[in-house]
């Protein structure tokens, strides 16, 4: 596999929703792209591992790793510590409540079923909404890291419908 790299890609102007503009959005993005290539380093580390530690949550299709849960774990311990007051929904723990409008959406491996078979198509997903609004998606994949600021924030938005 290609070495891990902290590319940024951005796809679409950082950012310019007056609706935001008591949040730094950019600040925020650079924190969260560092912390995907932490979470990357995990989701390597698994990949490359034999023992996966695979267990079923709703059915056979539904499957949740020790690596999923290593790097919630990461994320959800990052995010409380340095956004205490934003909400923390995640596909692999309880809803956190925080006092702010805003949330934190979290996927620690979008394709965990490829993940756990050695197809290296799979993504860490973290996305900010604002009261159940997308705004923006940060993915970290075996290749790059991408920014996601679409109009209809697809990333976020489905991250948003698995809770």
């Amino acid at each position: 596999m290609a070495p891990l790299t902290p590319l940024a890609k951005t796809c679409n102007p950082p950012y310019t929703s007056p609706m935001h503009t008591n949040l730094d959005l950019q600040s925020i993005k650079e924190d969260l792209e560092q912390l995907l290539y932490k979470a990357a380093e995990i989701a390597r580390r698994g990949f490359e591992s034999e023992h996966k530690d695979t267990q079923t949550k709703s059915d056979a299709n539904d499957v949740v790793t020790k690596y999923d849960i290593e790097i919630n774990d990461l994320i959800v311990d990052h995010l409380r510590e340095n956004y205490p007051d934003f909400s923390i929904i995640s596909e692999e723990s309880p809803t956190l409540s925080g006092t702010s409008d805003y949330s934190f959406v979290i996927d620690p491996i979008d394709g965990t079923r490829n993940f756990t078979r050695g197809v290296p198509i799979f993504f860490t997903g973290i996305g900010i909404a604002k009261d159940e609004q997308a705004i923006f998606s940060i993915t970290r994949s075996e290749e790059h890291t991408s920014e996601l600021q679409s109009p209809d924030h697809l990333v976020c938005r489905l991250l948003l419908e698995k809770k």
